[in-house]
């Protein structure tokens, strides 16, 4: 096996260790005689090199990610109290770097409080924005409270407006105060409604959405006392040769309380 050997010339003196030398000779252990006008090859320094690095393997170069950080999923949990909805976010951010990055979220996020599960996640406010300050990579956990005004009708719908972050996923848990409560997603969403202790409850898959938007309508109240039925009709007789025909048209108004069941007699 030959190995090459760097020199710059039989009696020219010697460079200091940071200089490059001008010519490399190949073969090397023919240096002693070698002969430009014979057998050897002459390269400049720079060619040699070039020649060298590219027949040398180069290690893979890490891959730098696109993002230094993404928010993955978040669940909201809470209940419905007068005119405030008060929920608990708890969320996923996964840093992709060593180096601060920032994730942003709405900012008419209404957060009253915030608890990160490490030293590398920070929240900050400002006029105009809220953003997440993520360092480190994987996954960091936090929780916030968070609270939206609930608005109301003379018809007695209520409403609430949430804003949410772009996570890849996203869930709702909300319980309404009125039992068996009529309510609405917009926009549509993958939701259910249950009967649950102390009101309805609503499960709600929000991944994707940027704001959503929940109505309900409480049920109507059944009025106390007697039912009053008010009763106009009108009955028609024909006479034919030999029969009596009766028509008859009745418009029954119920009113404070339901019927079940109506019952009306006519003439035999």
């Amino acid at each position: 096996m030959r190995v090459l050997l760097l020199a710059l010339a039989l009696i020219a003196p010697l460079h200091a260790v940071d200089e490059l030398p001008p010519v490399v000779f190949v073969p090397f252990e023919e240096v002693p005689t070698v002969d430009p006008k014979k057998q050897a090859v002459f390269l400049p320094y720079e060619r040699f090199m070039a020649l060298w690095e590219s027949a040398r393997p180069k290690p893979d170069q890490p891959v730098k990610p696109p993002v230094g950080a993404a928010f993955n999923d978040y669940t909201l949990t809470g209940v419905v109290r007068g005119d405030l909805a008060e929920l608990t976010m708890a969320g996923t951010i996964t840093g992709l770097g060593t180096e601060w990055a920032t994730v942003a979220l709405p900012p008419t996020l209404g957060i009253s409080a915030f608890t990160p599960g490490d030293a590398g996640l920070v929240v900050e406010r400002t006029a105009t924005t809220l953003v997440l300050h993520v360092r480190g990579a994987g996954q960091h956990r936090f929780t916030a409270t968070v609270a939206a005004a609930v608005t109301g009708d003379a018809a007695g719908r209520r409403s609430l407006t949430l804003a949410l972050p772009a996570a890849a996923a996203g869930r709702l848990d909300l319980l309404v105060p009125q039992a068996d409560a009529a309510l609405s997603v917009t926009p549509a969403v993958a939701a259910t409604t249950t009967p649950a202790s102390g009101g309805t409850r609503l499960m709600a898959v929000l991944g994707g959405t940027a704001q959503v938007q929940i109505g309900w309508q409480p049920p109507a109240e059944v009025a106390t006392g007697e039912t009053v039925i008010l009763s106009d009709g009108e009955i028609r007789l024909t006479v034919g040769e030999r029969s009596l025909r009766y028509d008859a048209a009745l418009a029954l108004t119920i009113l404070r309380r339901p019927l079940d069941t109506v019952k009306i007699s006519l003439p035999a």
